[in-house]
């Protein structure tokens, strides 16, 4: 997802073209919501806020300050537009048959690189493999496949495994096939934060149920953890106890005190404890240690880098932030017919909660995805596939507001004519 920067800005200029063509045809309209602003707005304010904050620190990274004041403050205009283009046009559709893509053609190009590596035929080029940076080998003893664009499946796996277990979700062959190849994917991967992700979709998908009064399989899901306990009965008993078996053995390391991440944590809340209300402001580094050379000023650690960063009064604000977004979405979602919003909901938890444990939440690909919480934001109680993949016009009381930019539309959000109902 970090790869091929210029590609994806050019393709992002092809799509803001494309779209104000449509525009300036009548196409498409220009709906602007408030809470799309009102969210990015808001992350500015803090982004610029701890920015100032970092630059009044002289033994701050200089590099750090900038780049995290134009992650969360210049790049955060830009997330606003795309998730604004989003909701003009009809993209809870484009949204699904997208993820179905990806997982299947991310899981197809690092499987036909291992194959043209093992036979000597080269079906993906090598500029391609070093962009990605896909490689394959035995790390930690067992075999595991390794690229950027795995960071994806924080968001794939999750939102096609939560389809499988909703009542009213359009479960093609291709979809079980595209879900499939992600989690055959996901298991060569070497990454435990993904297996705990994937492990724990079931359970969010029952929680959310339960919260948003939806119905879901409970069956197939009592079957799916049923499953995978019987399967991991096997292996314990497989396995004799003094046996090193090397997946077992990196999950007991990622545990113990001994893992980088958790020395670093307990560097990290100790360099918190020095500045609990306002934190260090961006840019700060933790004495003693540095981690990645790379990242002198960025830890695995996000949630408690941004305790350290934003202290106990920045980190309360983006909290209350997200669980504001995210408790409207719940209501919002109450009586909906559409699996759709649903599983992007799954697909963002999932993404928030594999960025506890890696720094995925500081580059531009992954920060762009914490949008889809403002964006489900923004439908109306009940919605459908259906009417949420119609074109929306805004309503009265936005033209006015807009003025003559948007005066000659006549819609309604649910799609009626208000002149109509006058």
């Amino acid at each position: 997802m970090r790869s091929y920067f210029l590609v994806k800005l050019a393709l992002l200029g092809v799509f803001l073209l494309v779209f104000a063509v449509s525009l300036l045809a009548n196409k498409v309209h220009l709906n602007i919501h408030p809470r799309i602003v009102w969210f990015y707005f808001s992350t500015a304010i803090i982004g610029l806020v701890w920015s100032f904050i970092g630059l009044l620190n002289p033994t701050h990274y200089r590099e750090g300050v900038f780049a995290s004041l134009k992650l969360y403050v210049l790049w955060s205009a830009a997330f606003c537009l795309l998730w604004v283009l989003f909701r003009s046009m009809p993209s809870l559709r484009v949204f699904h048959t997208s993820f179905i893509i990806a997982g299947l053609a991310i899981p197809a190009v690092n499987l036909l690189a291992l194959y043209g590596s093992i036979s000597g035929h080269q079906f993906v080029p090598s500029a391609i493999q070093d962009e990605l940076a896909i490689e394959y080998g035995f790390g930690h003893g067992y075999f595991q496949a390794s690229s950027n664009n795995v960071i994806s499946m924080f968001l794939v796996a999750p939102y096609l495994l939560a389809m499988q277990f909703r009542k009213d979700a359009p479960n093609s062959l291709v979809v079980k096939l595209s879900l499939f190849a992600s989690l055959a994917f996901a298991a060569t991967s070497g990454r435990r934060a993904l297996w705990l992700v994937i492990a724990l979709i079931p359970c969010l998908v029952a929680l959310l149920s339960w919260l948003t009064a939806t119905p879901i399989k409970f069956r197939r899901l009592a079957l799916a953890y049923s499953a995978a306990a019987l399967i991991a009965l096997a292996v314990l008993l497989a396995v004799p106890m003094e046996t090193d078996t090397a997946a077992i053995s990196g999950v007991q390391r990622a545990l113990s005190s001994e893992d980088m991440r958790s020395q670093q944590g307990d560097y990290l809340f100790a360099a918190f404890l020095k500045s609990p209300l306002l934190g260090t402001g961006f840019g700060a580094h933790v004495y003693g240690y540095l981690g990645n050379d790379d990242w002198q000023s960025t830890y695995e650690l996000t949630y408690l880098q941004m305790l350290l960063n934003l202290g106990l009064l920045g980190t309360a604000l983006v909290a209350a932030l997200f669980i504001s977004y995210f408790r409207r979405v719940i209501v919002l979602l109450k009586g909906t017919d559409s699996a759709v919003p649903f599983c992007l909901l799954v697909a963002f938890l999932g993404l928030v909660l594999g960025a506890s444990t890696n720094p995925y939440l500081g580059g531009f690909d992954s920060l762009c995805f914490i949008g889809l919480l403002p964006f489900l934001s923004t439908f109306k109680q009940g919605l459908s596939l259906r009417a949420a993949n119609h074109v929306e016009r805004p309503s009265r009381s936005r033209r006015m507001r807009y003025g003559d930019l948007i005066r000659c539309l006549g819609r309604d959000e649910d799609g009626s004519n208000p002149a109509s109902r006058a």
